[in-house]
């Protein structure tokens, strides 16, 4: 089964991340891809954010298998993007082809979200991710 590679635009985000620092929000790296891509998705469709054709990908932390990501609830929301993405069904059936378009958004995600966070305190990342979540991110400037 294919996986979801860590994007690079995502490594400053790390400290997000359990293990990575001591106040982190998300526990596993699978929910912070989650949140990436969802984001990635918004940036594309709200706010007409080219999807990355050429995303560059680290290999720490390890790819992250599918399946990971059946089991934790949230393969559901890659077919929904998948679908309002190609209307066909052509890349939600596709395994690959749905991975590619994933670590896509999550790239775009993790690249804007880093450079709106750059130079930030950990409480003002917090904030800017409460206010993605709660849609008030129209008057942020990313």
């Amino acid at each position: 089964m294919p996986a979801i590679r860590f994007p690079a635009s995502a490594v400053p985000l790390l400290p997000l991340c359990k293990g990575h620092g001591e106040n982190y929000i998300f526990r596993t790296y699978a929910d912070f891809i989650n949140l990436m891509v969802a984001y990635g998705f918004h940036l594309h469709t709200e706010k007409a954010q080219k999807i990355p054709n050429k995303p560059t990908f680290v290999d720490s932390p390890n790819p992250i298998n599918l399946e990971v990501f059946e089991h934790r609830g949230q393969y559901s929301l890659f077919i929904m993007i998948s679908l309002a993405y190609d209307d066909s069904r052509q890349v939600a059936e596709d395994e690959e082809q749905l991975t590619s378009l994933i670590e896509r958004y999550a790239y775009l995600g993790a690249l804007h979200l880093s450079g709106a966070t750059q130079g930030k305190t950990q409480d003002d990342v917090r904030l800017f991710l409460c206010e993605i979540l709660s849609g008030a991110d129209d008057s942020i400037k990313i």
